[in-house]
């Protein structure tokens, strides 16, 4: 994956306790998304993709959480979340889990408790954890944003050929919104990645992740589940409202 400009004496970060050189940083962040898949009816094209998703953690609980407007008129059932990361930009489809639907909306969001019986040791790396507090996001050195582009997917019917590109997408903080209290603006940073222009849709349930701190003393933290994307700016509800989504899940 495409290192972003480094311009910020970036030598390594600091995630989930351990310290991650900065030239994989970005594969290590993008292990917590997911194309957004829904088994449908067709005969020949057994998945939908609706975008993409996250994985996060909070306390002892593992969650994906993805915006309701992605998920039209399928029933929780139907969704299919991939389990495995096959290394690299893509997601190689061989396993599905199939999450239990729990809770209520706030806002456009949708979270799903991922059945302990569909979850290994080995694959909790992947859940990005939700931070209890975060410095102010207007001091954030980088944001990055992660998805998987409609443009990007390639689907059949055998889901082992189900490919999608998670792409990474640097940006800088914009403002809050007038609108909605813990939904924010970042503007897309063309000039810092080789994907761009990148058409935005299928980014709604994706990860928008800040790098924080000082040289020697950067820090990856997760900021929000990216909401909407339109005209080079991505919309995101962040992480303290997905915090009280989770706790309300009875989560610690």
């Amino acid at each position: 994956m495409f290192l972003l400009q480094n311009d910020i004496g970036l030598t390594s970060v600091r995630y989930r306790g351990l310290l991650v050189p900065h030239r994989a940083i970005l594969e290590v962040l993008a292990r917590c998304i997911r194309p957004l898949l829904f088994e449908n009816d067709d005969a020949v094209y057994h998945y939908s993709k609706r975008g993409s998703s996250t994985l996060l953690a909070f306390g002892e609980e593992y969650f994906v959480v993805f915006a309701e407007h992605q998920r039209a008129d399928y029933v929780p059932d139907r969704i299919r979340i991939v389990r495995g990361f096959s290394g690299g930009p893509s997601l190689a489809i061989d396993t599905f889990v199939t999450v239990n639907a729990v809770g209520e909306e706030i806002e456009d969001v949708r979270a799903l408790r991922i059945s302990r019986e569909h979850h290994s040791r080995r694959d909790l790396f992947d859940f990005a954890p939700v931070p209890e507090r975060l410095p102010p996001v207007q001091a954030a050195k980088m944001l990055i944003a992660f998805g998987t582009p409609t443009a990007k997917s390639e689907i059949s019917d055998d889901p082992g050929h189900v490919h999608v590109g998670t792409v990474p997408v640097p940006c800088t903080y914009d403002r809050p919104s007038i609108n909605a209290t813990g939904l924010h603006h970042a503007k897309i940073t063309a000039s810092r990645g080789p994907f761009l222009p990148l058409d935005l849709d299928g980014m709604s349930g994706g990860a928008v992740f800040s790098i924080d701190g000082q040289p020697g003393q950067y820090v990856a933290n997760y900021r929000g589940m990216i909401l909407r994307g339109s005209n080079g700016y991505l919309h995101y509800i962040d992480a303290a409202l997905i915090r009280r989504i989770f706790e309300k899940f009875g989560g610690s």
